[in-house]
């Protein structure tokens, strides 16, 4: 049974509550008048407001700024209520309709529009909040702000979507792309951006097979001419590369109370596990992706090149230093300064122990307590989960980055819904980012010395 002190505490939050509420109602109204007001001055071939219009439209304008005000106020009573109760460790009072949101950000006090510019809610938690509350009819401002924005109408409020205000899902991505071993690296992937209005992106590229003399550049043909000697015309051969955008998609359910009292550390649960994952799925595509569904992993590419392994000494658990000569001899030439070593995690014994003479490879001179360099032929190398087990093809991978096109959408959109799971008092949250990718090279590279080469050298299966 409830105390009397309880049950105190829950008819103020109602009452702050149904207050709240009523202000924005009230301001909506207002601000109705004023837009049809607008809306009849522009229908009489768009003449200026009368006299006695003038007097009307200043006053109701004065009567919104007066119920903006004083709705903010209410909310900033509620938050700092709230703060208080959080700073004391005592328990939190029903939830009021207020949002809960973090200290002013100090950059914003020599930027009046900073907040404008952000969006209307300052924290992804005090956004999640918002959103349930929907349910309760408790309908935050700022949403209606973003819906606006989009283009939604109030049809999709019926249905409980509401867009989550875009540099939340910036962030997220930011965080992708930091969690990435293969997204972070600089120089890395080529990288393209599609525009508005467009869900593909076609690149034209040179269709070069071999460095022989007649095939260099897809056809382009020098000649060394005499003084009045011409050279025969030649055209380089292209192909397209035809990109579509795959959708990479994540949701997570939240319960009611999860919204209520977790604070920002669900926001941080979302930024950061959410992130990794993406970021995984987007780089585990990269390298195995087949292409339906998902982007082009190098290791299904035309253009993989295989370094065969080096006899009975080279069996399963071993990679020796001529493992190593080998595949960055099968490098194209041009592709030293941008590639990157990726290995299963199985194979850092092997690389550890590695000598070139009395010269450890993968160890700076001096003990094993000094610092890894982390790079192999002064390339960077690092392992990735994505590779297979120790002894199988591809448990070593040489892969140029800036032969690999990633095609991204506008960062990742998202979304919310209350609806999806009403009955078991959550709400679901829904990420999604729109992104293909594609190695450059479909086939490998026959050089001028006859020896086949490529951008992405793997090692061959050793059992």
């Amino acid at each position: 049974m409830p105390t009397l002190t309880a049950t105190k505490d829950e008819a103020r939050a109602r009452d702050a509550a149904n207050k709240f509420k009523d202000y924005w109602q009230r301001m909506d109204a207002v601000e109705a008048q004023m837009l049809l007001m607008v809306d009849k001055a522009e229908t009489d071939d768009g003449r200026d407001f009368t006299d006695e219009e003038k007097i009307k439209y200043d006053e109701l304008k004065g009567e919104r700024a007066r119920l903006k005000t004083a709705a903010q106020r209410c909310e900033e009573i509620l938050e700092m209520k709230a703060e208080h109760r959080q700073r004391h460790g005592e328990p939190e009072e029903p939830e009021a309709g207020g949002r809960a949101v973090p200290p002013e950000d100090p950059s914003d006090r020599h930027d009046p529009d900073a907040q404008a510019k952000k969006g209307p809610f300052r924290s992804l938690n005090a956004q999640l909040k918002a959103v349930r509350l929907h349910v309760d009819h408790v309908n935050h401002p700022g949403l209606q702000q973003l819906q606006a924005a989009t283009g939604m109408g109030g049809s999709v409020d019926s249905e409980g979507g509401h867009f989550v205000q875009r540099d939340f899902a910036d962030v997220l991505l930011s965080k992708m792309h930091e969690t990435g071993r293969i997204l972070r690296q600089r120089p890395g992937l080529r990288r393209y951006s599609v525009g508005p209005g467009r869900d593909g992106m076609k690149f034209r590229v040179v269709d070069e097979s071999s460095r022989a003399d007649g095939s260099r550049g897809g056809g382009v043909r020098a000649y060394w001419v005499g003084e009045t000697g011409e050279p025969e015309p030649t055209m380089p051969k292209t192909r397209v590369i035809d990109m579509g955008l795959k959708k990479l998609a994540a949701s997570v359910y939240v319960t009611d109370e999860q919204l209520q009292d977790t604070g920002s550390s669900l926001e941080q649960f979302i930024r950061d596990e959410f992130g990794k994952e993406l970021s995984f799925m987007l780089e585990n595509a990269i390298i195995n992706g087949d292409g339906a569904g998902k982007p082009l992993g190098v290791m299904s590419s035309g253009a993989l090149k295989t370094n065969l392994k080096e006899g009975a000494g080279n069996g399963a658990g071993t990679f020796l230093v001529e493992n190593l000569a080998g595949m960055w001899s099968l490098l194209h030439g041009a592709s030293e300064e941008t590639s990157v070593w990726l290995h299963n995690r199985g194979l850092l014994k092997a690389l550890i122990t590695l000598k070139i003479g009395d010269h450890q490879v993968y160890l700076p001179q001096g003990t094993v307590a000094t610092p890894m360099f982390s790079t192999l032929m002064g390339r960077p190398a690092f392992s990735a989960e994505y590779l297979p087990a120790l002894g199988t093809k591809g448990d070593m991978l040489l892969f140029d980055l800036n032969e690999y096109i990633l095609l991204e959408k506008e960062g990742i959109q998202a979304a919310s819904s209350i609806h999806v799971r009403f009955l078991q008092h959550e709400t679901a949250f829904r990420f999604l980012l729109r992104v293909d990718g594609q190695p450059t090279w479909n086939k490998v590279l026959t050089g001028f010395d006859g020896v086949t080469r490529s951008p992405y050298v793997v090692t061959e299966t050793r059992t």
